[in-house]
């Protein structure tokens, strides 16, 4: 029933992390809903499990199967 994990990045938005990544802007008030980065593959063989926020501002998100996803 809840999350994996959550992380506010620089940019003030919510990134929510359950069976796929989730992005919230509050200045829209809009969720982007991410599948990874290949427009074929899926987060369905890689769960994702973490999320968090690189010195470059980069978002990397920890998968269970699918090693680390930018």
């Amino acid at each position: 029933l809840g999350w994996y994990a959550m992380l506010f990045d620089r940019a003030g938005r919510l990134w929510l992390i359950k069976e796929t990544i989730r992005r919230f802007d509050p200045r829209t008030g809009q969720f982007k809903v991410f599948k990874g980065a290949n427009p074929r593959a899926s987060f369905a063989d890689a769960v994702p499990l973490s999320v968090v926020q690189d010195f470059s501002g980069k978002i990397w998100a920890g998968t269970w199967y699918g090693g680390i996803w930018e």
